[in-house]
């Protein structure tokens, strides 16, 4: 199995997100969550969104240049040389049925990257990258891709660390970053889900209704709901906000610094934001 996943890993990940991307896409125009009255439309929506597309762009330039080594090829490197927790003989030895061992690693990798967000949002000199994904106006499926490419830089390391650390498998690395992605663009997405359904649903995942809290111009509900795959640790860290005081077709989105306009930022003010103080 980790063998038939890293051969086939790059286009397994392409094509599941290309696919989503477009299926996320299309359910936002055909079952918006958010009215057009709520939402800067027109051409203000489609520069937010080739924005988005460009900083993903952007992103994955620079990893393959600074980063040519993928997370699932550095995970079989450990194995191959007994590094990390779950790669030491004793460990092996003692190890969980495969299912369980697959569960535990996607739990512990999902709560670091709960708390990496959490710390973006407290540390300054992390927020000052953060914050482009923040300064989006218009919160929709292209959202879950906008990010500074220094920011995803960075993730990238943290990742490496965790699977030098825990010795995470194969599979365990590629499964998480399919689910990370694609609950990316699953919760940014302005999809109208069925109450019933974002109740029973957000009591595991993060849902669309959920996240869109923590976009929020308001710094209580701005600094809450911070998972990205499972709600569990928002409710356990005492991170969790319902629902948004204003409601959802009436939340503001946004940063206040960054909303005097209905226009997007340009491109290139994206990329300079986390090195200008504003």
């Amino acid at each position: 199995m980790d063998t038939w996943l890293l051969t086939f890993e790059t286009t397994l990940r392409l094509g599941i997100f290309l696919t989503l991307l477009i299926l996320m896409a299309s359910l936002e125009i055909r079952f918006p969550r958010r009215s057009p009255l709520a939402l800067h439309a027109g051409k203000s929506t489609l520069i937010s969104r080739f924005n988005n597309l460009g900083l993903a762009a952007s992103s994955t330039l620079i990893m393959k240049l600074l980063l040519p080594l993928s997370l699932a090829s550095f995970a079989l490197y450990c194995q191959n040389n007994q590094w990390g927790l779950l790669n030491q003989p004793r460990i092996n030895a003692l190890a969980l049925p495969g299912f369980l061992t697959l569960l535990t690693s996607l739990l512990i990798f999902d709560l670091i990257i709960y708390w990496q967000h959490r710390l973006f949002h407290k540390i300054p000199i992390f927020w000052q990258l953060h914050k482009v994904h923040h300064s989006d106006i218009n919160l929709d499926v292209s959202t879950g891709i906008r990010f500074h490419p220094i920011e995803i830089l960075l993730s990238q390391l943290i990742k490496f660390s965790v699977i030098f650390i825990f010795g995470f498998s194969i599979t365990s690395v590629i499964v998480f970053e399919i689910l990370l992605n694609a609950l990316a663009l699953f919760n940014h997405s302005n999809v109208r889900l069925p109450l019933r359904l974002d109740f029973w649903l957000r009591k595991i995942i993060v849902t669309p209704d959920m996240h869109r809290v923590h976009h929020s111009k308001i710094w209580q509900e701005h600094n809450s709901n911070f998972g990205f795959n499972i709600s569990l640790w928002d409710k356990v860290f005492h991170s969790y906000q319902d629902q948004p005081k204003l409601g959802h077709q009436h939340i503001d989105i946004g940063l206040p610094q960054y909303n005097d306009s209905d226009t997007p930022l340009r491109f290139s003010q994206l990329l300079i934001m986390p090195f200008k103080k504003h």
